[in-house]
């Protein structure tokens, strides 16, 4: 790391930062001891992966808000929920049935266009996005060698027609159950696949040379700055003979009988969108991290504690 003609080596955590990611200094310290509860369960969560796969229970919400989280403070969507609620606020105040006078029109403004405010909803995006993909079907992913890469936007969602992978992928506009899968690299060689699909299991497969070059360019490409690998490695990003980087779909090859109309056809998938729908329409209070588990023939929701 090099700042004022001084040279020191430090870890990825000790360089890479965003400023006023969360605007007031009391938000942001706020904001960042919620996530570091999140990021402390979910790394217990994979130093023993092996012994734990599948993941289920409360192992199954800490890796699914870990992913949420990395959505939600993307800078691009942090954006896209501050002109939402931009709106919102012009509709409310434009509505002509209130007994405010000026100064507390202002100071309603001022709260709705605060910090606090903004923080707050991203946190309950957190436990509806976190919900949808625990919702999902996972797959763990695993190449023979130190192929994958990750990044600042490691969780890579991909809509069932083919779209080039921006920053500005995370703004989701058909909703995250557009999805056909979604990626998120654990390490450099496992990743997590998410689809919809019904099988109740739940496996750990072999993944290949050209699956890994997918992901990786995924990921390369949705990076807001910089993506970064295990040193000494040279992760693949082409997909020879073509010689481009090239983003598929992985889950029709490595799920025997997933399709784009399977996709979405399922009650999984149909299932999710009814937990999030009564999420949004309940009170905030009663929160909590829900998901659909198929098991056999059958599926039902599993509530976890709130993140």
């Amino acid at each position: 790391m090099h700042r004022d003609g001084d040279v020191a080596t430090k870890g990825v955590r000790g360089v890479g930062y965003v400023r006023d990611l969360w605007g007031s200094p009391e938000v942001a310290i706020a904001m960042e001891a919620r996530l570091a509860e999140l990021e402390n369960r979910a790394l217990d969560v994979l130093a023993a992966l092996p012994t734990r796969w599948p993941l289920l229970g409360k192992n199954r919400s800490a890796l699914g808000a870990f992913m949420a989280m990395h959505i939600v403070r993307m800078p691009s969507y942090g954006a896209l929920v501050r002109q939402m609620g931009e709106r919102a606020t012009r509709d409310v105040l434009s509505e002509t049935e209130h007994d405010l006078d000026a100064e507390q029109i202002a100071e309603v403004e001022a709260w709705l266009r605060g910090d606090g405010v903004h923080a707050d909803t991203l946190w309950r995006h957190v436990v509806r996005f976190a919900s949808f993909l625990c919702s999902m079907h996972w797959t763990l992913v695993e190449v023979e060698r130190d192929w994958l890469i990750t990044g600042d936007q490691p969780v890579v969602l991909l809509p069932p027609v083919p779209q080039p992978i921006t920053p500005a992928s995370a703004l989701l506009p058909a909703g995250l159950s557009y999805t056909l899968e979604g990626r998120f690299t654990l390490d450099p060689r496992r990743a997590v696949l998410m689809t919809w699909s019904e099988d109740p299991e739940e496996r750990w497969v072999s993944g290949s040379h050209a699956q890994a070059c997918s992901i990786n360019c995924a990921i390369k490409a949705q990076a807001l700055q910089e993506w970064f690998s295990l040193p000494g490695t040279t992760p693949p990003l082409l997909s020879p003979p073509l010689l481009q980087e090239r983003v598929y779909p992985i889950s029709q090859e490595l799920l025997p009988g997933y399709t784009v109309p399977q996709a979405g056809a399922s009650g999984r998938r149909a299932h999710a969108e009814r937990i999030v729908r009564e999420m949004v329409e309940g009170t905030p209070q009663n929160n909590k991290i829900r998901w659909v588990r198929v098991t056999g023939a059958e599926e039902h929701a599993h509530a976890e504690a709130s993140p």
